[in-house]
């Protein structure tokens, strides 16, 4: 896919890929609305008549203001949109609604198969990308949960945009650089965290020896701007307060936690608890050490192995803005 043609043995890969996340959710299809699915879908009758999306622009979430007031920070009307196209096919059936989450993470693991087809030009390194995230059972959450679908939105919005603007940076079209732009803005308007794509952008720079268009660049990071001050109730945590800095080793629990979910993903939950933590927890300390190892190892291959260098730094930057409070919910 590197050249942009799909041949027969891409699309082999494309059907693999997609089966095996059918195959693999399948059994999400007999779920029901739970926890937050019953405010933000079942009772919610803003997403009953198309009139309603205007209202998820501005700041509104849900009618059932009883289970839900406190989302009203959470700023992400194209989940609430995809919500309002759901009910429009399927009304209250949760089949529906399921199978829209499938296909939103098969479309991600898609997106990273052709990441990884770019940035590598190596088929079989970009099948085990793509079926590696749509079978790992980490992303069970993301799936299964109804409302959790703002990670999938987020994800194809910012692999899109990533992707166009490679793309735009080796034949040096400017149309595709516009896209690339719409499709960032559809990534903030879908998940808080698809901030950090300007950093991406740099860190794929970086790595790949990739000299910037620095016109280009300065229109990602002046929307990344205009959304911090003008979307409803977002803030940045201050770095210097002492809630930020309690917040520290949680970051490093997460990390010891994700590295094990990885390799052992048993005991998944949707939620983990507290993410204040004692700097003396064993988890943050075996986090500590996982991180000045993998960001030591990273800088040594830098010049040597363009792919752990990129994987490692693309890891962390995703990573620190939820665990770490640099966003804030």
């Amino acid at each position: 896919m590197a050249d942009g043609m799909i041949n027969n043995k891409t699309w082999i890969h494309i059907i693999l890929i997609f089966f095996l996340g059918l195959a693999i959710y399948a059994g999400s299809l007999n779920g029901r609305f739970i926890w937050d699915d019953k405010s933000l879908v079942e009772d919610n009758l803003y997403i009953r008549e198309w009139s309603g999306i205007r209202g998820f622009f501005s700041g509104e979430v849900t009618t059932h203001h009883s289970l839900f007031p406190k989302y009203y920070r959470i700023y992400r009307p194209l989940q609430l949109v995809t919500y309002a196209a759901d009910y429009s096919l399927w009304k209250l059936n949760a089949s529906g609604y399921h199978l829209t989450n499938i296909l939103l993470h098969i479309s991600v693991a898609l997106l990273a198969y052709w990441l990884f087809g770019i940035l590598y030009n190596n088929s079989f390194l970009s099948l085990l990308a793509g079926i590696f995230f749509v079978v790992h059972p980490i992303n069970t959450e993301a799936v299964s949960y109804i409302a959790g679908r703002s990670d999938s939105l987020c994800g194809i919005f910012m692999l899109s945009s990533l992707i166009l603007y490679i793309k735009a940076q080796d034949i040096g079209r400017a149309g595709l650089y516009i896209f690339a732009l719409l499709l960032y803005i559809g990534a903030l308007l879908s998940r808080e965290t698809s901030l950090v794509l300007p950093v991406l952008l740099l860190l794929y720079h970086y790595s790949f020896k990739k000299k910037i268009d620095l016109r280009a660049f300065l229109f990602f990071l002046l929307i990344t701007l205009g959304y911090v001050f003008l979307r409803p109730s977002f803030y940045i945590a201050d770095p210097f307060s002492a809630a930020f800095l309690r917040r520290i080793p949680g970051f490093f629990v997460a990390v010891t936690d994700y590295i094990r979910l990885l390799f052992l993903p048993l005991d998944l939950h949707m939620e983990y608890g507290d993410r204040l933590f004692a700097i003396t927890e064993p988890r943050a300390v075996m986090g500590f050490f996982i991180v000045v190892s993998l960001v030591a190892y990273a800088w040594i291959k830098r010049k040597t192995d363009r792919l752990i260098f990129f994987s490692i730094s693309w890891f962390f930057i995703l990573l620190l803005p939820e665990r770490a409070g640099l966003v804030m919910r």
